[in-house]
C-alpha cells in the first residue's frame, strides 16, 4: 500500500482541521467579556460622507434616456437602420477576443 506524500490527506488530520474550524466559529460568535459592555458593531455612530465628485458621479445616470426612447420608437416603427456588415464585423472582433 502506498503512503500519502503528505499528512494532509490523512483522516485524522482532516478531522483536526474540521474541529479547529468549528472552534474558531464558536469563538468568533461568542461575545467576549470585554465587549459585553461595549456598544455592538451595528449600533455605532459612524457616518459615511461622499465627496462632491463621488456624489456627482452617483447622481448622474449612465445613459441618455432621450436617445434610448428615440431608438425604441425607431425600432417600433421599423425605421431603425440595421447594417449587417457592421454587425458581422463586431462579431468577428468579439470572437478574436475569445
Amino acid at each position: 500500500m502506498a503512503s500519502p506524500i503528505s499528512s494532509f490527506l490523512r483522516p485524522t488530520h482532516l478531522e483536526d482541521l474540521r474541529r479547529k474550524s468549528a472552534e474558531d466559529v464558536q469563538a468568533k460568535s461568542a461575545p467576549s467579556k470585554e465587549a459585553a459592555g461595549a456598544k455592538p458593531a451595528a449600533m455605532t455612530d459612524d457616518v459615511v460622507e461622499l465627496s462632491a465628485a463621488a456624489q456627482k458621479v452617483t447622481d448622474e445616470t449612465g445613459f441618455d434616456q432621450a436617445r434610448v426612447d428615440a431608438i425604441k420608437k425607431a425600432i417600433a416603427e421599423n425605421g431603425y437602420p440595421i447594417d449587417p456588415r457592421r454587425i458581422a464585423e463586431s462579431f468577428v472582433a468579439l470572437e478574436k477576443m475569445i
